[in-house]
């Protein structure tokens, strides 16, 4: 809760005071999974080496296990990370990780969330429609099983794959929907991330008194958008 309404600050306390329970009663799957959730606030923070390390270190101590949930989130958020940070064939074998797992245990988040960072992957390398359908199947995935913030994340990434291929009107439709989510659940963190894309679009497209609005009614930022 203190992540979506954009204070990083005490989200990450929480985060670490819950692997320090975990960890204490030694559950380090759990533990895993709550690294994956801190290394998002990190990153969002500039500590995205840091987040990395810390997440490494997670699943070192994981080698071996049973493959489950929490193995998965951690594999697919480090994917994620390795990938946005230039990484690309380390993100992708982590992605690789993931994703079977994901399949296999019926993990909607997981699964979304990891196909959203593969198709920025294929972005990355050029391979744009192959990123816009997989960043769609991503998004409907999210939103059949009522994964709000994952939703968001994928609203934002199609939008941006969008404007790529200069569809401006489409990624606005796109943000539209997102910002209606973003506000039913109360997450200032991605208002703020698709009202910035959905103000860029505007001006691309020429109508300035839309973008001077939107720009006016930017929620006030807390912490950094995400990517």
């Amino acid at each position: 809760m203190a992540w979506m309404a954009g204070d990083g600050g005490a989200a990450g306390t929480l985060c670490r005071q819950a692997i320090e329970l975990f960890t204490a009663a030694g559950r380090t799957h759990p533990a895993a999974r709550v690294s994956a959730r801190l290394g998002e606030v990190e990153r969002a923070s500039g500590r995205l080496e840091e987040a990395m390390a810390m997440m490494r270190a997670a699943l070192e101590v994981l080698a071996g296990d049973e493959p489950d949930e929490d193995l998965a989130a951690l594999t697919a958020q480090l994917g994620r990370f390795e990938v946005f940070g230039g990484a690309l064939d380390e993100g992708a074998a982590h992605l690789e990780q993931a994703l079977p797992v994901a399949e296999a245990l019926g993990l909607p988040e997981v699964l979304s969330e990891a196909l959203a960072t593969k198709a920025a992957l294929l972005q990355f390398r050029g391979r744009v429609h192959e990123s816009e359908a997989l960043t769609t199947h991503a998004l409907a995935i999210a939103l059949e099983h009522d994964l709000a913030s994952t939703a968001l994340r994928a609203y934002g990434n199609l939008a941006y794959v969008l404007c790529t291929r200069d569809r401006y009107k489409e990624a606005i439709e796109q943000l539209e929907r997102g910002l209606v989510l973003a506000r039913k659940v109360g997450s200032r963190l991605w208002e703020l991330a698709l009202v910035d894309t959905m103000v860029d679009a505007l001006v691309i497209l020429g109508r300035w008194d839309e973008a001077a609005d939107w720009v006016a009614r930017m929620p006030e930022p807390q912490a950094d958008t995400p990517g």
